[in-house]
């Protein structure tokens, strides 16, 4: 068997090609914003005798209930998707269901019949996300924390200033909702006149759910009294779980940042409250005369370690191919009445 289901993104009559993949996600045709947009295909059966076919391949197989594997690849400027070995998709009848950050594609499930040895087309219609961002104030009048921050020369984004960053149209919103998120958060914790900002030396890499920053070795220290704290502002995790944070030791490798870390140690720290910010710390070994910190600094919607319903929310944030939506959190800060003064602009849709 060599079944295929080949998805064509298609944006305003035309095909929106895809270019590459990788582990974090797909790069559409001369995308300026360089960093890969997550991806998630959900996919099932639509009748008994496909889900029996699909059934036999798992036991076979070895896999999970709720498991199938399919590769996928990109082939001119398409997602093709198939068996995890040249007989394992079987012919039949399926629906799909395809999402990829910032895009708006159907949400409905889209039906694909599969013939023996055949190659099914699905067409999307994809859009861009519509909202943007919109500074509501130069970023010299920010909060004096805040804009030495993002001021500071050595804080570069894609190569360029946080201004000329947060002012070019070609970078995501997604991307400047986080950091000026994070950057609030960061004002405001633990406290107003004791924040955690004062210890961040400058950013030098920003995602759609976190940003990666140089940081004084008092941050950890801080980060540390403040789980030890019997009142628990934050919470000590330990060494991080998911290997996705070793992408901040990686990332300052490949900078020229450092060159030896591998003798870095990660530990993680979780606010309290909901929703919570995390800090991954990357710290030195103690024979570094000169060791510089560095830290992975996200936000999730739920707390894993504080209630089951945070538990559930983070777990769907790992699966969603947008990670934390940085846009829609915009309302939820604002809300918040310590953190609202921070964040210097708004959500609009173009």
């Amino acid at each position: 068997m060599n079944e295929r289901i080949r998805v064509r993104l298609v944006q305003n009559g035309k095909q929106l090609a895809i270019n590459s993949l990788t582990q974090d996600g797909v790069m559409l045709n001369n995308e300026a914003d360089a960093w890969p947009r997550g991806m998630m295909l959900e996919f099932d059966a639509t009748n008994p005798i496909t889900k029996s076919r699909m059934d036999r391949i798992r036991t076979i197989r070895g896999w999970d209930p709720m498991q199938f594997n399919l590769n996928c690849q990109v082939d001119s400027g398409d997602l093709v998707f198939s068996g995890a070995d040249h007989d394992t998709l079987p012919a039949g009848g399926y629906w799909i269901r395809l999402r990829i950050g910032d895009l708006v594609l159907p949400k409905r499930q889209t039906r694909v019949d599969l013939k023996t040895d055949g190659e099914a087309l699905v067409q999307l219609d994809a859009t861009e996300d519509p909202r943007t961002v919109e500074l509501t104030d130069d970023v010299a009048n920010f909060d004096p924390e805040i804009a030495r921050v993002l001021l500071s020369s050595g804080t570069t984004i894609d190569g360029l200033s946080a201004t000329d960053w947060l002012s070019n149209p070609t970078r995501r919103p997604r991307r400047k909702a986080c950091l000026l998120n994070l950057l609030a958060k960061l004002r405001t914790a633990p406290t107003l006149t004791n924040p955690l900002i004062t210890d961040v030396r400058r950013i030098f890499f920003c995602a759609v759910d976190r940003v990666f920053a140089s940081v004084e070795a008092n941050f950890f220290t801080r980060l540390d009294a403040l789980a030890r704290d019997p009142k628990k502002p934050f919470m000590a995790e330990g060494t991080p779980k998911s290997a996705s944070h070793r992408d901040l030791l990686s990332m300052v490798q490949t900078r020229g940042l450092e060159t030896n870390i591998d003798r870095y140690d990660l530990k993680s720290f979780r606010q309290e409250g909901r929703p919570s910010m995390q800090a991954v710390v990357g710290i030195p070994p103690s024979d570094f005369v000169a060791g510089r910190y560095y830290s992975d600094i996200d936000i999730d919607l739920g707390n894993p370690l504080q209630d089951v319903q945070g538990l559930i929310i983070h777990a769907g944030e790992l699966l969603d191919p947008g990670e934390t939506d940085h846009l829609a959190m915009r309302k939820q800060l604002g809300n918040d009445k310590k953190i609202a003064p921070f964040l210097y602009y708004k959500v609009v849709k173009e």
